[in-house]
């Protein structure tokens, strides 16, 4: 009986590290990736990000963008939190972001604003990550 025990035990840790070796290679993979093309950590960051009117002067919203996650090699994932008060009363929409950033420090990811304030927002956004790792800048483009 003892032994059907261990045997048990034993098959059920090669199970549970066949199943995590994938896992912590394309973790590893994609680590070793980033720093042999100078891709910075942008994981946890948070960014405002300005909205402006066709004038590119007048100041139309902020958001706060959130990068949260590495998906594989150089894509991400995160977050924007746009704050808006349409009638003094002040409401948070959160849309998810996808993207990629380049050895060359360019950012390129997509944002799903869905029903802001009445319709759903989908747009394209191109920056470049300054050397610091501090500052984006770039455009927003819908």
């Amino acid at each position: 009986m003892e032994t059907d025990v261990i045997v048990a035990l034993i098959t059920l840790g090669g199970l549970i590290l066949v199943a995590l070796i994938p896992k912590i290679w394309d973790s590893l993979s994609s680590l070793i990736i980033r720093k042999r093309a100078n891709i910075p950590n942008i994981i946890n960051t948070k960014w405002v990000a300005k909205w402006y009117k066709d004038d590119f002067i007048t100041l139309y919203v902020e958001d706060r963008i959130e990068i949260t996650k590495w998906k594989t090699k150089n894509t991400f994932i995160g977050q924007g939190i746009m704050t808006h008060s349409p009638n003094g009363e002040e409401t948070q929409y959160i849309y998810p972001i996808e993207g990629e950033i380049y050895p060359n420090r360019i950012m390129v990811f997509t944002y799903k604003a869905e029903k802001y304030p009445t319709e759903g927002l989908i747009g394209t956004v191109c920056m470049q990550l300054e050397d610091t790792a501090k500052e984006i800048n770039g455009f927003w483009i819908d």
